[in-house]
């Protein structure tokens, strides 16, 4: 959840960064649709994590501040190469958290009912993310080779 919530929180915050920042219509969009999904999934996993009574960070990471600092100077061509090429290792990175969680058997051996529940709504929810982040990794893939020749 803490990781999952503090990718969310990024995406966000870079997409705001790429609608200011970036050259290409492309990563513009992209970093629009970020701001849209990645709320809308943050707003899905909150229910969730107040029912496994885990507190969500509400801040950047020390990786992901650093990356919006980097990419807050850049302007253009490059904030554009940059962005997209976070955007996919970023959205590979998530995707793969997702796919181990949907793929775990979520059997909550010796816990109460309300943490099975907990944590069969998190798998749901990684079930119906997972194409999403998937639909945004191939996009980003798209988008780098474009601007990679810009």
């Amino acid at each position: 959840v803490n990781d999952l919530t503090i990718a969310g929180l990024a995406e966000v915050q870079l997409g705001k960064l790429a609608a200011e920042h970036g050259s290409s219509p492309d990563v513009k969009s992209f970093g629009q649709m970020m701001v849209k999904d990645h709320t809308q999934a943050a707003n899905e996993l909150k229910p969730i994590a107040t029912e496994l009574k885990v507190q969500q960070p509400t801040q950047l990471d020390q990786k992901h501040k650093d990356l919006a600092d980097k990419l807050s100077k850049l302007r253009g061509g490059e904030f554009d190469r940059e962005y997209i090429n976070a955007m996919v290792m970023g959205h590979e990175e998530v995707a793969m958290k997702l796919r181990a969680r949907v793929e775990q058997k979520t059997a909550a051996h010796g816990e109460g009912h309300a943490a099975a529940s907990g944590e069969q709504k998190l798998t749901q929810w990684a079930t119906m993310a997972l194409p999403t982040v998937q639909k945004h990794l191939e996009r980003a893939r798209a988008i780098q080779k474009k601007v990679a020749t810009e």
